[in-house]
């Protein structure tokens, strides 16, 4: 991710369980939520749904959000 200045995360709490994490994400002036699964130490299933975007973007089409979510869980 290009810009990493822009992007900030902080860990829903209220959404999250053991396994399943949710943030809330804000990159510039642009908000939602980035979530994703945890399996014997893999992250899988990677969603990010922010304002502005057509669709929420998976990372079963773009693997880099992958290293996005392990950047916030690590």
């Amino acid at each position: 991710m290009s810009n990493l200045g822009l992007f900030r995360y902080e860990i829903d709490i209220t959404k999250s369980e053991s396994d399943f994490f949710v943030y809330k994400v804000v990159f510039g002036n642009q908000e939602g939520h980035l979530n994703f699964r945890v399996e014997n130490g893999e992250i899988r299933d990677v969603n990010l749904d922010v304002t502005g975007f057509s669709k929420t973007l998976g990372s079963h089409n773009d693997a880099s959000l992958i290293r996005v979510a392990e950047m916030v869980y690590r």
